[in-house]
């Protein structure tokens, strides 16, 4: 048995057998795989030999490290305590290799008598037995031998093809086809094999090699059938998670969409309408019950007014409140506002009473329309004035008497001049101001002070050139809130005792 184990890729052939040469002339005797004797298992003489040698030493090169036979001799080697790892071209390591005292012989020139072998001579005295015993004119001359064939370093010897075999595994594309095995014993055969069909995914060759090679190869060659087949195991039960997860999704929106349709119609059936809107109060899906407006009510942007829905036909919503100042100072610091020139840019005057919820008054028709032309635009919605139609209609909330709560009034019910004598004689409470809009009780719509407080813009047109206002005022007297009261000014007029509520058109329901 040899004192020394060579493990390399063959096509490092040339290499191994300088490196072969040198040991020789320090008095080692050497194995590797040139001798292996045809017509026994190779597998079994290489174990043999491997086992029976007191040093290994691996040529480490960018093949080898890709060879699960030479990684298969390295790995066997560390396990008995006998690895000699030389490094003759920079490659990436295998981890186990990494954490020895690996020699780099990359830099060396490769002469016999390179001082570079000095790390490898004394690992090899330390793991044999005994010191080299250089024959120094033999070196003398291999050395010359080697300066004539080009003096070269061991990763530029010439790497060697593998020889020509008659009998190989098919390619992965014909890889259905029936496959011819190599013969067993047939070592480098199988190797080639390996590093062809290895890494991937043909069961059919696999499952060749792990029936025809050698036990290292077999062995693994099931390992990658094993892995593969568990890998398609949980790629069809991922897929089939995936299809019931699918089926579960589909059956919840169709449980979902029967849910909302038979709402739809419920919604539908109690006379209800759909808004498309962005900010809902209590309608559950934007479904509104018309003349709902103390409960159910809407906004289509965080700084618009609130709106309701009334009974009417066509459909419309109108505000809950007159348009405040909180809303209007809103309005004009918004970059649509200010980017159109016909835009109102004077400040309404709140007459030192503030601004915030109290209505925005200073207004005139004008300014109220230009309020909703900018909502139209920010919201993509209709907004508008009412029409006097619509605001008498709102104001009553489907009663006939003066006022939506009766034939009566007094200033505990809404904000106007109390001086006046009640038909009892009695006098209210003048403040001479206005209030803010949610003072009071609403109608039975939901609507906020459409008796007083302010006087209201409508879109109608009286004569040539008036525009009509609604609802009466803090300034005015009793009968001036009545809920067919209605007073005039010029559209471009301004008063502290006139402001607006929007009205929005609203698409008819679907059939």
């Amino acid at each position: 048995m040899a004192d020394i184990f060579i493990s390399y890729k063959r096509e490092r052939r040339a290499a191994a057998r300088h490196l072969e040469q040198i040991l020789l002339r320090y008095g080692y005797s050497v194995w590797f795989d040139l001798e292996l004797v045809r017509g026994q298992d190779f597998e079994a003489q290489i174990e043999r030999e491997l086992s029976a040698a007191k040093a290994v030493i691996v040529l480490w090169c960018g093949l080898s490290v890709k060879s699960p036979g030479v990684r298969s001799e390295a790995n066997r080697a560390k396990s008995l305590g006998k690895l000699i790892p030389l490094i003759i071209e920079p490659c990436e390591l295998p981890l186990f290799s990494t954490l020895e005292q690996n020699i780099d012989l990359t830099a060396a020139a490769g002469s016999p008598r390179d001082h570079a072998f000095d790390f490898l001579l004394d690992d090899l005295e330390r793991l044999v037995g005994r010191a080299p015993q250089p024959d120094f004119k033999s070196l003398r001359n291999y050395e010359s031998t080697w300066r004539t064939m080009g003096a070269l370093p061991l990763a530029r010897f010439p790497l060697e093809p593998g020889p020509a075999r008659e009998v190989i595994l098919r390619d992965a594309v014909t890889a259905s086809a029936p496959i011819i095995a190599g013969p067993a014993h047939d070592y480098a055969f199988w190797e080639r094999q390996w590093d062809k069909q290895g890494a991937g995914a043909n069961l059919v060759a696999l499952r060749a090699i792990a029936e025809d090679a050698p036990r290292y190869f077999a062995d693994q060659a099931r390992v990658r059938i094993a892995e593969i087949e568990a890998t398609q195991r949980q790629q069809a039960e991922r897929a089939q998670r995936a299809r019931e997860a699918e089926a579960r999704k589909r059956v919840e929106q169709e449980r979902v969409q029967r849910k909302r349709a038979a709402a739809e119609q419920g919604d539908k059936a109690e006379g209800r309408i759909k808004v498309d809107t962005g900010i809902v109060h209590v309608a559950t899906g934007g479904w509104f019950k018309p003349g709902a407006g103390k409960v159910e009510w809407f906004k289509d942007i965080d700084t618009g007014p609130e709106m309701v829905v009334v009974p009417a036909e066509p459909p419309f919503a109108i505000g809950r409140f007159a348009l405040t100042f909180e809303e209007w100072d809103a309005a004009q610091a918004h970059p649509e506002w200010q980017a159109h020139a016909h835009m109102a840019r004077r400040k309404p005057d709140d007459h030192s009473w503030g601004r915030g919820r109290q209505p925005a008054i200073d207004v005139s028709w004008d300014d109220a329309k230009a309020y909703c032309l900018w909502l139209s635009k920010v919201t993509s919605k209709s907004y508008r004035l009412p029409s006097e139609a619509e605001w008498e209609l709102c104001c009553r909330a489907g009663t006939t008497t003066e006022f939506w709560w009766g034939d009566q009034i007094s200033t505990d019910q809404a904000n106007y001049d109390g001086s006046y004598p009640l038909s009892n004689g009695k006098r209210g409470e003048y403040r001479a101001r206005t209030v803010a809009v949610d003072s009071f009780e609403p109608n039975p719509w939901g609507l906020y002070q459409v008796h007083g407080n302010v006087l209201e813009w409508c879109e109608d047109q009286v004569g040539e050139s008036y525009r009509v206002l609604r609802g009466g005022s803090w300034f005015s007297d009793p009968a001036g809130l009545r809920s067919a009261s209605r007073g005039r000014i010029r559209p471009d007029g301004r008063d502290f005792t006139a402001g607006f509520r929007v009205a929005r058109t609203l698409l008819p329901p679907a059939p």
